[in-house]
């Protein structure tokens, strides 16, 4: 079987002799009218009265007829010059004139290697277009001079492929033929506007992600203290707080073992603390709260106000107070120490409060156990080795709170207490020998309950003292007999060390007293809280009544007795 290349459209089943491929340097298919490049030389430019010129030494074939216009270009003019008659083609063998196909949809001629197949894969396609024909001239096409061979074959096996070279020539120039160049890809504008956006949304969500990181470290720093290297002892935690210049400030460390104490989270949060830690060894934790006060220092009835609020918060209603606290030395420095019991989660708490000062900076350590013994000795070994205040203010000097003093109808009597905690009202709407009466607002929360009175009034004076006071206490009992005949008058729980019904001697002011705690109760229903106390004058005795609510004695007691320290008296004539 002879040789031979399928044409490339494969709608068509003409085809081509190898030589012809050699010979000519483009070829349109007879058949179908597809036209495409040789390996033959590229024939000379036809003159003005033909297109191309076949060899002398051969004659030409009869020109394929012309391939109908696609209907969608226009029809091209006839030109109304004559043209030459072509010459007349010598008689020579004439391929069968085929019929005149459809026209063909373009496909894609693609350059084969030589050797291999039409039918094989193809590589760097490039789109060919059929050559639509002018009705008016002749098609000038150069035809392949050699003896052409007629197949009856439709297809070629891969055994029956040409030779390499005797294919379409990839090397041919891309002037020649009707070769169409694919589109290239145009080539994208930068956007602007997407970059801008993107930009804006990463700067957005890096500012985001830098404040929660910069919140996180000044909640730390602010409110837990810093860790430190871990040496011999334990573990050193800083407790910072902000400075006026906004810097931080240590005011106190805690040396703890990691495997001795783990972190109280809900202590902590309970009590607004600034560190709170449970032991790992036995059933103990502390919470350690810091204020700063700046200038000022807060008079003992504050620091007391504010510990006990910190009470209530964590054991509510199930909390109880020693009667009244006591000075103790907290690692040399002058503190106040008030004894608690509690209950939080059924289980019952025995602890302690501590209340420090030093250069404008309070605190609070909170120590509690269910097993008091416990308590006494977490309480005498934690301070210094464990727990230390460092504050280091140099050059801090105490500045005097802001107070107001309040006179008596008399303007004999004067007392002087911390600006915006006492009102002062008519005391003879309260007794008939008023003189002064001051209502004690709770500070915190507009509670009446937790409100307190101090009432200034007169009485015949008496021999002394101890003589004054019973009196007193008598007059008072009978008033309130008045309005309900089942109140009592006793001494209260836990009362002082050393007082007894003649209670104890005070100095306030510029006067001596003598001061006696009572609880008013009725039946087994405790209601009132009260402070009485007696001073003698030349010519009359002053009587002076403050009461609270049961609940609240241990505020309004530091309250009371810091109030009357502050007690001026004018002297009678004579006195």
């Amino acid at each position: 079987m002879a040789k031979t290349i399928p044409c490339p459209n494969p709608t068509c089943s003409h085809d081509f002799n190898p030589l012809e491929l050699q010979a000519a340097a483009q070829l349109l298919c007879p058949k179908c009218g597809f036209a495409m490049k040789g390996s033959g030389a590229t024939p000379a430019k036809a003159t003005s009265t033909q297109s191309s010129i076949a060899p002398s030494s051969q004659k030409p074939a009869p020109p394929a007829k012309p391939v109908a216009a696609p209907s969608a270009q226009p029809r091209i003019a006839p030109s109304t010059k004559k043209s030459a008659p072509p010459a007349k083609p010598a008689a020579a063998p004439v391929a069968p004139t085929p019929k005149k196909p459809p026209a063909p949809t373009p496909v894609m001629a693609m350059p084969v290697p030589a050797g291999t197949l039409g039918t094989a894969v193809m590589a760097t396609p490039v789109l060919a277009l059929p050559v639509p024909a002018n009705p008016q001239a002749p098609q000038a096409a150069a035809i392949a001079i050699g003896e052409p061979t007629t197949s009856t074959s439709t297809s070629t096996s891969y055994e029956d492929s040409v030779a390499e070279g005797e294919f379409f020539n990839p090397g041919a120039d891309a002037s020649t033929g009707t070769l169409v160049k694919a589109k290239a890809t145009p080539k994208k504008k930068f956007n602007w506007r997407r970059f801008s956006i993107n930009a804006f949304a990463i700067g957005i969500a890096t500012s985001l992600v830098i404040t929660a990181i910069a919140s996180i470290i000044w909640f730390i720093l602010g409110s837990g203290g810093l860790r430190d290297i871990a040496g011999n002892d334990g573990t050193i935690y800083w407790g910072l707080i902000r400075d006026p210049k906004g810097g931080n400030e240590k005011v106190y460390k805690l040396v703890l073992h990691k495997d001795q104490w783990t972190l109280d989270s809900d202590i902590m949060t309970r009590f607004g603390a600034h560190a709170a830690y449970r032991s790992n060894e036995v059933d103990f934790w502390f919470a350690f709260i810091v204020k700063d006060y700046g200038v000022h220092r807060p008079r003992d009835a504050d620091m007391l106000r504010f510990g006990i609020e910190k009470l209530e918060g964590h054991f509510e209603d199930a909390l109880e107070l020693a009667a009244q606290s006591e000075p103790v030395k907290f690692k040399g420095i002058d503190s106040v120490k008030l004894q608690f019991k509690g209950q939080y989660k059924k289980a019952n708490w025995l602890g302690e409060c501590y209340m420090i000062f030093k250069d404008g900076v309070a605190f609070w350590w909170i120590i509690a156990s269910p097993d008091w013994a416990n308590v006494e000795g977490y309480g005498a070994d934690l301070p210094g080795s464990k727990v230390n205040v460092i504050v280091d203010r140099r050059g801090w000097r105490e500045q005097p709170m802001p107070t107001e003093t309040f006179a008596s109808a008399n303007n004999k009597l004067f007392v002087t207490g911390p600006k915006g905690v006492w009102e002062k009202h008519n005391a003879k709407d309260e007794d008939e020998n008023g003189e002064l009466l001051l209502l004690g607002r709770y500070l915190k929360e507009k509670d009446n309950r937790k409100n307190a009175h101090m009432l200034f009034f007169t009485m015949e004076k008496k021999d002394n003292l101890s003589a004054a006071l019973k009196a007193a206490k008598e007059y008072i009992e009978a008033k309130a007999k008045n309005s309900d005949p089942t109140v009592k008058f006793t001494l209260a729980v836990d009362p002082p060390e050393g007082q007894t019904e003649l209670g104890t001697l005070e100095t306030f002011g510029n006067r001596r007293a003598r001061v006696v705690d009572l609880k008013m109760s009725r039946g087994d229903e405790l209601k009132r809280f009260f402070v009485v106390g007696v001073i003698n004058e030349p010519e009359t005795g002053y009587v002076f009544l403050c009461e609270c609510t049961w609940e609240n004695r241990q505020i309004w007691r530091s309250v009371f007795m810091d109030f009357l320290g502050t007690l001026r008296i004018k002297k009678d004539e004579g006195g």
